[in-house]
């Protein structure tokens, strides 16, 4: 869904705010277009969307790309700081921020 939103608005130039073509675009991707219109009047995930937008504007998001890694904290220590990656970043930005955020080699490796 994320996939065909992003190509519908910068590929296609839909208006994704249109509630009839995100729920065209859903119908596309195998999500039921009336349980999304439901969710969408109820407001359903509007306080979600908010606490999004209200943590991004935190981390300075002022367009896209822009990707943010993060990770659980380990049992009794404090999270270490989300990275926070703008533009296109090169693969190496994230190989990079990757092993700031787990500096004692990925869990389960």
């Amino acid at each position: 869904m994320h996939r065909a939103i992003f190509k519908a608005y910068f590929e296609q130039g839909i208006d994704i705010g249109d509630t009839d073509a995100l729920l065209d675009i859903a119908a596309t991707c195998g999500v039921d277009p009336e349980l999304l219109e439901e969710a969408l009047d109820d407001g359903t995930y509007t306080d979600l969307v908010i606490e999004d937008e209200e943590f991004a504007k935190k981390l300075g998001v002022s367009g896209v790309p822009f990707a943010v890694l993060s990770r659980e904290p380990a049992p009794g220590q404090e999270p270490p700081p989300p990275i926070a990656l703008r533009g296109a970043a090169p693969v190496q930005h994230f190989e990079a921020a990757v092993e700031r955020l787990f500096p004692d080699g990925f869990p389960g490796n």
